[in-house]
């Protein structure tokens, strides 16, 4: 395949760059979830590669991440034992849910070709 984008993960040049082991997109292909060995959650837009939230507080390798079914919350869990359930920005839960909506409504392309 080709490459069509590529992420841009830490800006400082003095930071280690973690390797990632986990990503997730949003049901609508939007936002893409990603975690590393730091612990730390990102949310980047799928499109522009902007890095639109962060969020830490596990104590261990964060080993699973979704999106809530309403995409008003990101739900992670750890090695640590612990479920942490974060807050999506209304305008992030809008867009995705708007984006749902447009592809709900898009008509299916047909997969058989009719005789002429």
């Amino acid at each position: 395949g080709k490459l069509i984008r590529e992420y841009e993960y830490e800006k400082d040049e003095s930071k280690v760059v973690e390797p990632l082991h986990l990503l997730r997109l949003d049901p609508a292909g939007m936002y893409l979830t990603t975690c590393a060995n730091d612990r730390t959650i990102r949310l980047f837009d799928f499109y522009s590669g902007e890095c639109v939230g962060k969020g830490s507080g596990h104590s261990e390798l964060i080993t699973g991440i979704a999106f809530s079914s309403d995409c008003k919350r990101l739900v992670s869990v750890s090695c640590d034992g612990c479920m942490f359930v974060w807050r999506l920005a209304s305008d992030i839960t809008n867009a995705i849910k708007d984006r749902l909506q447009e592809l709900k409504n898009e008509k299916p392309i047909s997969t058989t070709l009719e005789n002429a």
